[in-house]
């Protein structure tokens, strides 16, 4: 009579285990990672909406070699909102300029950068195009991470 061994097949609870720990490290590293670009994409939103605001500034400019047209229209204009920000003309004392401004105020913004803005400002160039600036920050407003801004507003 011979006795056979049978193999089980499967894995150890060692193993299990391994495998359990590589998965939580994985995940404590991803998910921060992932929560910095869901807010890089709510705070990007407030450029897509600038751009009906920097065009009508741009033609402001075209038309009459100044930003007094535009300044006069951002009294009366509405924001154009969307679902993390808001897009709007200002006058700027510090720059004796017209900016637009660019605030995280939408209902489901992350709170990291609830209230936050920031800001293009149009620098008339040497050939008299007009060339947009971005900067994280404007007087008398919270400021936004720099880590959360588009490339172009960071520095």
């Amino acid at each position: 009579m011979t006795i056979r061994r049978i193999k089980e097949n499967g894995f150890t609870l060692i193993e299990l285990m391994i495998t359990v720990a590589i998965v939580g490290i994985l995940a404590a590293v991803a998910l921060p990672a992932y929560q910095d670009y869901t807010i890089r994409a709510q705070v990007a939103e407030g450029l897509i909406l600038s751009s009906a605001h920097k065009i009508s500034m741009e033609e402001s400019y075209a038309q009459t070699g100044d930003f007094e047209k535009a300044r006069m229209q951002s009294y009366t204009e509405t924001p154009s909102a969307g679902k993390y920000a808001s897009a709007f003309k200002n006058f700027n004392s510090n720059t004796q300029n017209v900016v637009v401004v660019m605030l995280m105020n939408g209902p489901k913004v992350n709170a990291k950068v609830s209230g936050g803005m920031y800001y293009l400002a149009p620098e008339i160039q040497g050939s008299g195009q007009l060339k947009w600036k971005c900067s994280g920050s404007l007087a008398g407003g919270d400021t936004i991470e720099a880590k959360y801004l588009p490339s172009s507003c960071r520095g």
